[in-house]
């Protein structure tokens, strides 16, 4: 589990693509980048793992 109130790392990285990746492509946006701090930065690089070639680059800042 990721943290108390956030559901399982599955969940968050799901809501991440169909919320946030998926729309901002269908909007246009060529290049995205995903930046995460301690647990964030875990997501962030989760995602590029499980999605590989969805995103242009992780900024990892002390992934837990």
């Amino acid at each position: 589990a990721v943290a108390a109130g956030f559901g399982s790392l599955q969940s968050v990285l799901r809501r991440l693509r169909e919320d946030v990746i998926l729309p901002a492509r269908a909007e246009g946006y060529r290049t995205i980048w995903l930046v995460g701090i301690s647990l964030g930065g875990f997501g962030a690089l989760g995602y590029a793992v499980r999605h590989p070639g969805e995103v242009d680059g992780v900024l990892l800042i002390a992934p837990y």
